[in-house]
């Protein structure tokens, strides 16, 4: 690419205004996507189902523990 694109312009939350306003071209904005590095490799599987059960686990031990301790304090 012949010029730097400015990260603000390019910021997929408002790219498509900043085309509109004629601040960034279409093309101009496929040739930076296409720049960009292929970073796959560098992502992590979450398993939201295993994540919310684990949670579920802490409250339930953390609830049973201040249960135990409320008894023996009784």
């Amino acid at each position: 690419m012949a010029k730097q694109v400015d990260d603000f312009l390019v910021d997929k939350r408002i790219v498509e205004r900043n085309m509109k306003k004629g601040l960034l071209g279409k093309k101009e904005y496929e040739q930076y996507l296409k720049s960009l590095a292929d970073v796959e490799e560098n992502a992590e599987v979450v398993d939201l189902e295993a994540e919310e059960e684990a949670a579920e686990d802490e409250a339930t031990e953390g609830e049973a523990a201040a249960e135990a301790e409320a008894g023996a304090e009784a």
